[in-house]
């Protein structure tokens, strides 16, 4: 008898612990800014709702399996910070302070997004697909674009900056520049040592400034500069198809 009170006891206190662990185990988030906030998701992520726009004034995560959907019509304001470690799905528009995609997070745009404020910034080490023909990225005011070494940037869309407002993109990995896909530089792209930009076949990239080479460019596109390609010692310029303007810098020395 004493046996089996023991038995009993263990087998309630097992379940009480699985119990406990299953209800304390992380579960993913969804969350979905709609047209009128008709499921109330924008203060579930700690914003408030005006206007069909979602204000963030904090920060804000999403963690791996987490999802994160912007409506067409709504606009995601990020006067605070969002690091992404999930998936971000933007079918309407994105103005933000600073968001950082962390390795192993996805950023599908097929909207619009574009800098809040002066000297934003925008961290990639996940993937970022900006698709076309309605993706639109742009940086204004000073903003600068880290696309880090676990990065990667798969563009069939636009991706550009607003002239005389000083934006930057320094790339370190890799940037695919697809069939559709048209990126402007007005101020200085840096493609830093190691790193690759894929110009493939039906896109586009226009240098109007000062476009850094350090690392390896391939064009089976259409490079056309109106600025300098400054070019550096152990950098490979591969041009198989259409190139228009002044050639890439030859450095002296290596």
């Amino acid at each position: 008898m004493k046996n089996l009170i023991y038995l009993s006891i263990f087998v309630v206190a097992m379940i009480s612990i699985t119990g406990f662990a299953s209800h304390n185990a992380y579960a993913a988030s969804s969350y979905e800014l709609q047209v009128g906030d008709t499921n109330h998701n924008c203060g579930a992520i700690g914003g408030t709702f005006s206007s069909n726009t979602c204000t963030v004034a904090t920060s804000f995560t999403l963690n791996s399996g987490d999802f994160l959907k912007i409506d067409s019509g709504v606009t995601l304001s990020i006067t605070g910070s969002i690091q992404n470690s999930g998936n971000i799905s933007n079918l309407g528009s994105i103005t933000y302070n600073t968001i950082t995609n962390n390795n192993g997070g996805n950023f599908n745009n097929n909207g619009t997004v574009t800098t809040n404020t002066f000297f934003s910034n925008f961290y990639n080490n996940g993937t970022v697909n900006n698709n076309g023909p309605s993706g639109i990225i742009k940086g204004t005011r000073g903003s600068v674009f880290y696309n880090f070494n676990a990065g990667t940037i798969n563009n069939s869309g636009t991706m550009t900056d607003v002239k005389s407002d000083s934006v930057t993109v320094y790339n370190y990995h890799i940037i695919n520049n697809n069939s559709g896909g048209k990126i402007t530089n007005y101020f200085h792209f840096v493609n830093e040592p190691g790193a690759t930009i894929n110009n493939n076949i039906q896109a586009t990239i226009n240098n109007n400034f000062i476009f850094y080479q350090q690392g390896t460019v391939t064009n089976n596109g259409t490079f056309s500069n109106h600025g300098d390609v400054t070019g550096y010692c152990g950098a490979t310029f591969n041009n198989v198809n259409i190139y228009i303007g002044k050639f890439p810098d030859t450095p002296t020395g290596c």
